[in-house]
């Protein structure tokens, strides 16, 4: 599990936002469980994980089989 959450939020959108920051995310794809949006593994935006909503929680995507 990772969890992000953005402190000084208001503050940080002033100075500009998260801007080039990424988290490398290990393994195979992650699903943010609080939005829905599946992300790969390796360098992400951190503006991407956080565009819906100030936090995260991403667990690792389950394969779907049938």
């Amino acid at each position: 599990v990772v969890v992000l959450a953005t402190r000084f939020s208001a503050r940080l959108k002033q100075e500009g936002g998260w801007r080039d920051t990424v988290l490398t995310l290990p393994g195979a794809a992650w699903v943010d469980a609080l939005t829905g949006l599946e992300h790969g593994a390796g360098e992400v935006a951190v503006a991407d994980l956080l565009r819906k909503r100030p936090v995260a929680l991403l667990v690792p995507a389950v394969p779907v089989t049938a």
